[in-house]
């Protein structure tokens, strides 16, 4: 699971791929979620440098 959040965020700290893969306790769909929700509210940001 932990590639698949990695592959949708480019850059994505490896810690906060940890801790949603552990969040999401198996289920894909939460982690993908979760990413979104985490994106939409400001608490993860990418960024290009």
């Amino acid at each position: 699971m932990a590639e698949l959040i990695a592959g949708a965020v480019e850059g994505i700290p490896g810690i906060a791929v940890e801790r949603i893969v552990a969040a999401a306790e198996g289920v894909p769909l939460f982690a993908v979620e979760m990413l979104r929700m985490l994106m939409s509210d400001g608490r993860l940001v990418v960024d290009d440098g």
